[in-house]
C-alpha cells in the first residue's frame, strides 16, 4: 500500500514538473498548446487525486482503522 500510494503521489508531482518546464522551452504555439494539458493524475474514490499533501490523510485512516480493528479483535 506504501508503495502505491508514494508512487502516485511522486506520478502527480513529476507530471506537474514535466508540464512547467516545456511550457517554459517551448515556441508559442507549443506553449498554447500545453496550456490546456493537465497533470497526469491519479484518483482514489472519494479522497479526489492522490498527492503529497493527502498522503497523510490517508495513512492516519489507514493506522486508526488498523488499531481499532487489532484492538477490537484482541476483546473478543
Amino acid at each position: 500500500m506504501y508503495c502505491f500510494v508514494t508512487a502516485a503521489a511522486e506520478h502527480t508531482d513529476l507530471s506537474f514538473e514535466a508540464l512547467e518546464s516545456w511550457k517554459s522551452q517551448g515556441s508559442s504555439v507549443l506553449q498554447k498548446y500545453l496550456q490546456s494539458c493537465k497533470p497526469l493524475c491519479t484518483r482514489n474514490g472519494a479522497f479526489g487525486y492522490i498527492d503529497k499533501r493527502i498522503m497523510l490523510t490517508l495513512w492516519t485512516i489507514i493506522i486508526e482503522n488498523a488499531v481499532t480493528l487489532i484492538v477490537g479483535n484482541r476483546h473478543k
